[in-house]
């Protein structure tokens, strides 16, 4: 039956098809999932940074306590650059295009303006014609890196028992921590859009595999009473 056999080609490459896009689907969450783990931890620092220049900013703490807060500060400006620096595999996530390169060299300096591709958005095909945006460019790691370094030289230029630089210090760290909310806001809905596309394609692969059974299965019942009549017609 040549039709069948048309139509039976043709399922077979929608189901083909349907397969790939899934496993695209599997390298998408990849992406999304990591980048929230990183931003996760890059929040969490930032809440840290946020509590110890709050209590800093208090009257009861002693310089030597004001000087183990700094030392932590410090300490956690280079996690979140080592953050910054996520790989899933052989690949960066926060470097754009230039998966093969971290956002910060081995001394600790950004990467991200001085090359191109670093600010590109990279995209994996989910349907005909639907791409989805996976990665999250680091342009932000560097404005943190330069609001947490401007703490630290005033901390160091007035001093670490100075009310100001506290106070100030808890202003450019709460805008830092909004800053990672949004773009976790963002990621979260690129999140719930893959999800809603995995659904889809879990649906037409169903859908596709009837197709192709229908066309292709035996109808036993038919093809028994066929063989039976052509056994009496032999005899």
């Amino acid at each position: 039956d040549p039709v069948s056999v048309m139509k039976g080609m043709g399922y077979r490459m929608q189901v083909d098809k349907v397969h790939q896009f899934q496993r695209n689907m599997g390298e998408v969450h990849n992406w999304l999932d990591n980048t929230d783990d990183a931003l996760d931890k890059v929040g969490s620092a930032l809440k840290r940074s946020y509590e110890l220049v709050v209590n800093g900013s208090t009257d009861t703490m002693t310089k030597e306590d004001r000087e183990k807060l700094q030392s932590e500060l410090e300490q956690l400006r280079e996690q979140i650059k080592d953050l910054a620096n996520t790989k899933v595999g052989n690949k960066h996530l926060f470097s754009g295009t230039k998966t093969n390169q971290p956002l910060y060299d081995k001394d600790g300096n950004y990467q991200g303006d001085s090359a191109n591709g670093f600010g590109e958005k990279i995209t994996i095909e989910v349907f005909d014609g639907v791409q989805l945006d996976v990665n999250t460019t680091g342009e932000f790691f560097d404005e943190i890196d330069k609001a947490l370094g401007e703490i630290e030289t005033e901390l160091n230029t007035n001093g670490n028992d100075d009310q100001a630089t506290f106070e100030k210090a808890i202003t450019a760290i709460q805008t830092q921590l909004d800053g990672v909310l949004t773009i976790r806001a963002d990621l979260g809905a690129r999140q719930n859009r893959a999800e809603m596309m995995e659904e889809r394609l879990a649906s037409l692969e169903l859908s596709s595999i009837k197709q192709m059974s229908d066309n292709e299965d035996v109808d036993y019942a038919k093809a028994i009473t066929g063989m039976y009549q052509s056994a009496l017609f032999l005899k």
